[in-house]
């Protein structure tokens, strides 16, 4: 059974779904998702974080990873390692292709990370 959870914007869905894959919630310091990205949507808003640790594991698919003014395009089997980082402006993933994607994604969890979004 597959439970996926829309995030969604003011305007509606724009952005990825994502299942929780560590429902026990045996790794409190690690948030373990599988997502799917349609075509022409962003995984979510540009932003930051002053403490959180993502890695990007790209199983289906191709997807572009935007940070800054620098666009990667990523393929399946294709990673991305993004530290935390304040001076930054921000980064997301976008498809631009015309076939969903899926990713596997894997972050820390701390408190007292502060999340900055540079656009609405």
């Amino acid at each position: 059974m597959e439970f996926y959870k829309q995030l969604i914007s003011k305007e509606g869905p724009k952005y990825s779904k994502i299942k929780n894959l560590d429902i026990d919630k045996l790794l409190p310091h690690l948030l373990i998702h599988e997502e799917v990205l349609e075509p022409g949507r962003a995984s979510s808003r540009r932003h930051s974080h002053s403490k959180k640790e993502e890695f990007i594991y790209l199983l289906e698919g191709e997807l572009v990873f935007i940070e800054a003014d620098s666009q990667n395009r990523l393929e399946t089997g294709d990673s991305i390692a993004i530290p935390p980082k304040t001076d930054s402006e921000g980064h997301y993933m976008f498809n631009s292709s015309q076939t969903s994607c899926k990713y596997l994604s894997i972050a820390t969890q701390f408190e007292g990370d502060k999340v900055r979004f540079f656009d609405n």
